[in-house]
């Protein structure tokens, strides 16, 4: 494209560069032509950006970077400059309607596949064998009538959308399944941990560990799991009541290492663990920790079970109590990458789905409120009878004459006993011709309820989840070097969302980028070293062009340009 030089003038040397118009970046193979660009900071990112653009898939490497531009789904993607955009990755669809259509047209259960396969290479799923499993749920306020379950949020039982998350042990999210409520957590683990072995591709001898918080707690769930040949689940014990630490037993000791503002700010967390055999199953292990505050005190005691019979105690307690590096990616991954978005309000009628889900019955609503009647029937029954007993005893054995009273009151009871006798055999009747057993689909269609089109959330919450590993992957060294944990994540994402000038000097791609924040000479520092990296790798951009490009941070001695008035 040519340079328009009446709106974008040189910079040689102490001259300001004057535009007219605020316009974008307009290049040309021009020797020393230079101009703005939006969105250069992205190409820190550029060795992930391109392994994405090799997927060859319509779209994808534009939605994950609009991620780090403060874009959560496609509505919000019209704040974007897409004429800078393109310069960068390439092609891009601007019009909403056309980037939905895409969306759906890509989704089915290959890409779906090929999109989760993609992420757990990126984040080094071979590498790890203890995994975090855990739903998270998201409140649905429609008014499309779906199923209801428990929202942590709000604390009650509403309709919601679950999302079940696998997280390697250093926190990544590598896999994600998105559901209603038709099936619990219990019977939704076991189908998602087959999945997930299947698409890693990780050896069916390796053994895996599941950590997963008390929803899936029961005995059965425990035991199943012990049964399955190299899988082992580690979970708190539900209900636990606190009197199971033996005094006498010795006791061994451990601690828990937390980070504060930097490495070398610490906290420790003493505690103190015991272990034996589960008393309701002898297939399960029990390991007590008692928690000790900073004077020494027992503070809290829990109680965790595992199947692994054969690991050290240890490990399984720091395991459980680093669950809260999962907790805290679904805050993170919420608030930069809109994984609570929904990203479509399309639904199916049940009675369209009911032959594609699996069908389970169980005891319907009608006959359990029948038993209830009747239970509640008997109850009064059996407490009429104890009266007429009492009188009849009382009465036969003391042979004194009744009065009036007596009699009107005993009469009572007869005409009660008569009344009740006869609602329990009319109750009991009318629940013997009451189906007990009913179809779950069956009753969902004639109640006609709703499934949400979760296919499509799923494929763009699966790009969410890899523009979050991409983030992290490329975070790390800054995280290394710069060595402070209260703001490194704000200077970093300034970083790759910000603006910068582009150029041509000897067949080479010179990008200078403008950081909005005045860079401390500590940070810059380290981000020259983070560049310099990125410049050994000779990158070029992913907008399919074939020239490398040169990335190095705007010096504080070289002059901006300025808007005429």
């Amino acid at each position: 494209m040519p340079i328009i030089k009446d709106e974008i003038h040189q910079l040689s040397d102490n001259k300001i560069n004057i535009t007219r118009k605020p316009h974008d970046l307009i290049i040309s193979n021009m020797n020393h032509s230079e101009g703005f660009c939006y969105y250069l900071g992205l190409l820190i990112l550029i060795p992930y950006l391109s392994k994405v653009a090799e997927m060859g898939k319509k779209n994808l490497l534009q939605w994950i970077v609009s991620l780090f531009l403060g874009v959560k789904n496609i509505e919000q993607s019209k704040i974007l400059n897409f004429n800078s955009l393109s310069i960068i990755i390439g092609e891009t669809t601007r019009n909403l309607h056309a980037q939905r259509k895409s969306l759906k047209m890509q989704v089915n259960t290959q890409s779906i596949n090929e999109l989760q396969t993609f992420n757990m290479e990126l984040a080094g799923v071979k590498d790890c064998v203890d995994f975090y499993y855990d739903p998270h749920t998201k409140h649905y306020t429609g008014l499309k009538k779906i199923l209801k379950g428990w929202c942590s949020k709000i604390r009650f039982a509403d309709k919601v959308i679950n999302m079940d998350f696998i997280h390697t042990r250093d926190g990544y999210p590598v896999y994600i399944d998105n559901t209603d409520n038709f099936d619990d957590l219990r019977i939704r683990f076991f189908k998602n941990i087959n999945s997930f072995r299947c698409l890693s591709q990780i050896p069916d001898d390796q053994e895996l560990t599941y950590i997963v918080d008390r929803g899936i707690f029961s005995k059965e769930t425990l035991e199943q799991v012990a049964g399955m040949p190299n899988t082992h689940l580690i979970t708190w014990e539900k209900n636990y009541n606190h009197s199971e630490w033996k005094e006498n037993i010795p006791c061994k000791k451990g601690c828990l290492i937390r980070y504060r503002n930097n490495r070398e700010d610490i906290k420790q967390i003493n505690y103190s663990y015991q272990e034996k055999k589960w008393e309701k199953s002898d297939r399960i292990r029990q390991v007590i920790v008692r928690i000790e505050s900073p004077k020494g005190e027992n503070k809290i005691e829990v109680s965790i079970l595992t199947d692994d019979l054969m690991r050290d105690a240890n490990e399984i307690v720091q395991l459980m109590f680093s669950r809260w590096i999962q907790e805290n990616d679904f805050k993170y991954l919420i608030e930069h990458f809109g994984i609570n978005e929904i990203t479509t309000y399309s639904s199916n009628n049940w009675e369209e789905i009911k032959n594609e889900t699996d069908d389970k019955f169980y005891i319907s609503g009608q006959y359990k409120a029948l038993t209830n009647e009747i239970d509640n029937i008997r109850g009064r029954l059996k407490t009429v009878l104890l009266k007429k007993h009492r009188y009849d005893k009382k009465y036969s054995l003391s042979n004194k004459k009744q009065n009036s009273n007596q009699i009107q009151s005993h009469q009572k009871i007869l005409i009660q006993i008569s009344q009740l006798s006869k609602l329990l055999e009319e109750k009991e009747l009318q629940r013997d011709h009451t189906e007990k057993l009913i179809s779950k689909n069956k009753e969902l269609s004639q109640q006609n309820y709703q499934r949400l089109n979760m296919t499509v959330k799923l494929y763009m919450d699966i790009i969410k989840i890899i523009a979050r590993n991409i983030y992290y992957k490329s975070f790390q060294m800054f995280k290394k070097l710069y060595n402070n944990y209260r703001d490194d994540h704000l200077i970093y994402r300034n970083l790759i969302s910000c603006n910068g000038f582009i150029s041509f000097e000897n067949e080479m791609i010179q990008i200078k980028l403008c950081p909005e924040m005045e860079l401390q000479p500590k940070v810059k520092v380290i981000l020259d070293q983070i560049i310099q990296n990125i410049n050994q790798l000779n990158p070029t951009i992913p907008n399919g062009g074939t020239k490398s490009f040169n990335l190095s941070l705007y010096g504080s001695n070289e002059s901006f340009f300025a808007i005429a008035i």
